[in-house]
């Protein structure tokens, strides 16, 4: 019974401190989209910050190609840089993400450079939907995501104020008309001390 206590006491801690963790800035991009819906702001653990990245894509028609992706949903691998291993990227935050689509994942693309973390971002639009992502990390790296390579990349977001990033909110709109997905149209992601 102490055993079973004690893991229910350390769930709950857990829990606690990811929902009350306190954003320091947020960072926007200058031309996001502003319709649709917010969802919650989703935060890494206390005390870790994203180091890495994968997207969930939907391709409307199989004949279009890679440049019919849109994306459905940002997952950002979270990590204490300064305790932990640092590829120990077990725990992740994500954005409300859609049933329809597919996680693209490319290991050597998607994380910063050792002991480095993701500091500010860029996104791609075309027809008013987010078609891909790029992060900038503490040591100058860019990363780019694996969505369209069509569309106009907004300018970047400002640089974190405090150590990195440490979550993310994204801007949906539901299914419309014969689009039977929801698409991303814009992202916040907060920065932590």
């Amino acid at each position: 019974m102490h055993h079973f206590l004690s893991l229910l006491l350390l769930f709950i801690g857990l829990h606690v401190s990811v929902q009350t963790r306190i954003p320091r800035s947020v960072l926007t991009v200058p031309n996001g989209v502003s319709w649709g819906t917010w969802d919650e702001m989703k935060m890494c653990p206390s005390e870790t910050y994203a180091i890495g990245f994968i997207l969930k894509v939907y391709r409307p028609s199989s004949n279009a190609g890679d440049d019919n992706r849109v994306l459905t949903g940002i997952r950002l691998y979270c990590s204490n840089v300064f305790k932990d291993s640092y590829l120990d990227y077990r725990q992740s935050v994500q954005s409300e993400v859609d049933r329809s689509g597919q996680w693209i994942f490319n290991r050597l693309d998607g994380f910063c450079s050792c002991v480095s973390l993701l500091t500010a971002f860029q996104l791609r639009f075309e027809d008013g939907m987010a078609t891909n992502i790029k992060f900038n990390c503490s040591r100058e790296q860019v990363l780019e995501g694996d969505g369209r390579s069509r569309g106009e990349w907004s300018g970047w977001s400002q640089k974190c104020e405090g150590i990195g990033i440490c979550g993310i909110s994204t801007l949906r709109e539901g299914p419309q008309g014969n689009r039977n997905y929801s698409a991303l149209k814009n992202v916040r992601m907060y920065c932590c001390s």
